[in-house]
Order: structure tokens, then sequence, then C-alpha cells
């Protein structure tokens, strides 16, 4: 690890400190800047991983601490409000927020279909993140991360804050755990989730959680967030 490496794991471990405790074979841990749920791990297995997630080697953690780590790095720079793209597309789209609190609309011009497609049906690869303008472009043509990536830039070009939250949807019994992610915003002082489940659908907290119950956020960023272990406060 070169020496900024090494000072930003140092900083990242020691910003936050974690109290274990085991309550029904669930480890849950909290840190000072948000919290992280995680079965069956350990302390230094989080510590372990947030040393890989600073340059060092990837440690067999679960998968969606695994996922995690694949994050590119300065994950913030791939949202562009200020892309001539990412501008045009927030003038053309409107925002309809038809019970306040509650939930809303994008109105979206014809050529946005959104269309869900896995990385590897793509591009034939693994993990890949599109720019927003490419995502756009294409029609919305991607997965998760793109979809959250171009939304929070949209949100941020029309002045409201975004912030793209990384977790996972807990699988029911034997099924796996999904990694996920969706974008947060507020608008007139409402906090909102759009995800790429719901395209043009803006839902409150409450709503979301209605409809994906077993939602766990575990990090996230921003376009002036670096990334960070998820925590619901917007004054960070």
């Amino acid at each position: 690890m070169s020496t900024d490496q090494v000072k930003g794991c140092e900083t990242m471990i020691t910003r936050r400190s974690f109290i274990g405790g085991i309550i029904g074979g669930v480890a849950t841990f909290f840190g000072i800047e948000g919290y992280l749920k995680v079965k069956d791990e350990t302390i230094a297995e989080l510590l372990a991983e947030m040393y890989g997630r600073c340059g060092g080697d990837e440690i067999p953690t679960s998968d969606y601490i695994r996922w995690l780590t694949k994050v590119p790095a300065n994950p913030e720079r791939y949202i562009t409000p200020d892309d001539p793209v990412v501008q045009e597309y927030a003038r053309k789209i409107d925002i309809d927020i038809i019970s306040e609190g509650r939930f809303g609309y994008f109105i979206t011009p014809p050529e946005l279909k959104f269309e869900y497609e896995t990385d590897s049906e793509q591009f034939g690869k693994g993990d890949e993140w599109q720019m927003p303008r490419d995502y756009l472009l294409s029609g919305g043509v991607g997965d998760c991360e793109d979809y959250t990536l171009a939304i929070a830039s949209i949100f941020e070009a029309k002045n409201f804050p975004a912030r793209v939250v990384c977790g996972v949807v807990r699988g029911r019994k034997n099924d796996p755990d999904k990694p996920h992610a969706v974008v947060e915003t507020v608008i007139d002082d409402y906090e909102y989730i759009m995800d790429v489940s719901w395209p043009r659908t803006i839902l409150s907290e409450d709503k979301y959680r209605r409809r994906v119950y077993k939602w766990k956020p575990l990090a996230m960023f921003g376009k002036n967030m670096s990334y960070r272990l998820y925590h619901s406060s917007w004054d960070l």
C-alpha cells in the first residue's frame, strides 16, 4: 500500500468504533458515521474488509461485503450534474409529487425507456459502471448502479440533494442476499427513494420498505460525499 493509502486506511479505521454483540446469531456493529449489520462476521474481519477497501488484499467475507469492496475508487466522480447531457435531461424531466411526503413520479421524455440489463448482458463482463451521460444517451439501458448514478446526477442538476446508497435485499430462507443500489433525495424537506425496479416512481422510505421490506442500506456516497458507511442523517 502507498503512504496515502495507509493514511486513508488509518483514518477510515480510527474514525469508526464498533461494538459487537450476538443476538439470535446476528452480529450487529455500530460505527460513528453509520451502522453495518452483518451475519457471521467478526470485528477483525470488518477491519480487514476496511483494509481491503483501502487497497489491501480482499478477504473471504460474505457476498455483500465482498461486493462493496468492488466499488470503484472515488465513486462520487460518477455523479455529474454539470455534464451537458445530464443538464439537458434535467430540463426535460419534470417531478410530480402526488402526495407530499409519500410518493410522486418522474415525467420523462419518451426516449428514456429504462430497460434493465445486467453488466454481463450489456458488456459481456462483470461489474461495469456507466457514466450518467452514456446511460441517458442509451435510453436508460443498464443495471441498478447505472440508474442510480444518472438519477442522482439529475436530482443534483435540479438542485435537490441526492446520494447513492449501496446495500442488500435480504433473501428468503436459503435464497442469497442480493446486492442493490438506490437513490435517496430530499424534496421540500421530505426524504424519498428511487429504485430501478420502479424507475419513474418517487417513494417515501416508509412506502419503499413496504415494497422491499428486507432492504438493508450499508454504504453511501454523493456528489460531495466520499464513500462511507450508511447513515440516515443528511447532516454529514
